[in-house]
């Protein structure tokens, strides 16, 4: 549109320039509001700036230019995010877009329900595990000690005459 003058005649209205987002990358951990805030300059000095998604997941503040989300586990590793600034309305000014990175990590796994397991030779033990945290599917390995686990995390060993004393068994869950 046109909006101003020089020497009495109109001229052009431009787009915003320099659209940044800060910060950027953004760093997110699944389950955790995420943020990012995008700027810019009107070359024009004239009225309020609106800030839009043109691509991507969350929402943007039509006026602040805060950007909010909470990454889900489907979103890990991450995902490119496009916004606009225009003093035209959505899509008025595509060529003052910026797209930048969200890193997107999973919470943090761990296994629970880890207990001392007590048998006398030539019984059978077992425990099931569980995980806490971290992006399903969870499948767990025993890295060492005796017995075996399954993927679900449960283990079982068949002790014998020759298993007195302590063992220690290491299990990882991985997602």
């Amino acid at each position: 549109g046109l909006d101003q003058s020089q020497n009495g005649c109109p001229i052009a209205n431009q787009c915003p320039i320099n659209v940044a987002v800060a910060p950027n990358p953004v760093n997110a951990v699944v389950g955790s509001q995420a943020g990012a805030t995008i700027t810019a300059s009107d070359p024009d000095g004239g009225g309020p700036l609106q800030y839009f998604l043109v691509s991507g997941p969350g929402s943007v503040n039509i006026s602040s230019g805060a950007l909010t989300y909470a990454p889900t586990c489907a979103d890990v590793p991450g995902f490119t995010v496009t916004v606009e600034a225009s003093d035209r309305g959505a899509g008025g000014c595509p060529q003052s877009q910026a797209s930048f990175q969200v890193n997107v990590a999973p919470p943090v796994l761990s296994i629970v329900n880890c207990t001392s397991v007590n048998v006398h030779w030539g019984n059978a033990a077992s425990q099931q595990f569980n995980s806490a945290g971290g992006c399903p599917p969870v499948t767990f390995t025993k890295l060492s000690g005796p017995g075996s686990v399954t993927s679900g995390g449960y283990w079982s060993y068949q002790t014998d005459c020759g298993d007195i004393g302590d063992d220690s068994v290491e299990i990882r869950a991985t997602d």
